[in-house]
């Protein structure tokens, strides 16, 4: 297995558990590191991603898929090189960790509650980034009247991935 640790410094480095054996991935400035309240590492086959998230007022709801909050930085690694690929500031977003290490996109789901005299719904948004460049590729908005998404389905032969809701279906199909 793999550690990683985020040194005060900065200095960004994955420990090999069973050799002992501790590389450098990356470097951080001091300013990425201020305010930050909670960090998360994980990583897909090729890339090593780091959420250095800070302090959120108002209400945070979460998507019934394996998730992690992001709501500041959110910076991708090339696993082998340790070369900084892109990174990204967000709000209020929820990185989907379900097919991560087969899909070819970083993607990010987040609902609000949205009330308007006694109409009450919600407003599911999705965000989808190249996972080697970081280059967006969707951000979408749809209302509904249900909570929150429910299912991904990651189908590469035929190049879409599709997140279900109760009574909404959306599919992000690949142009190239």
């Amino acid at each position: 297995g793999t550690l990683a640790v985020l040194r005060a410094d900065g200095t960004f480095e994955l420990l090999d558990l069973a050799s002992g054996h501790r590389r450098t991935i990356g470097e951080l400035n001091p300013d990425d590191m201020k305010d930050r309240t909670t960090t998360y590492a994980f990583a897909d086959f090729s890339t090593v991603y780091l959420v250095l998230n800070r302090r959120f007022q108002g209400s945070y709801y979460s998507i019934n898929l394996s998730s992690v909050r992001v709501h500041g930085l959110i910076c991708a690694f090339d696993r082998a090189t340790g070369q900084e690929r892109w990174r990204k500031e967000l709000e209020q977003q929820n990185l989907v960790l379900d097919k991560l290490d087969h899909a070819p996109v970083v993607m990010l789901a987040s609902r609000t509650y949205k009330r308007q005299d006694n109409l009450r719904y919600y407003i599911l948004k999705l965000v989808a980034f190249d996972k080697h460049t970081g280059r967006q590729l969707a951000n979408l908005e749809t209302s509904s009247n249900y909570w929150s998404f429910r299912g991904l389905r990651l189908n590469l032969a035929e190049r879409f991935i599709e997140f279900t809701a109760y009574n909404r279906r959306i599919r992000l199909i690949s142009s190239q």
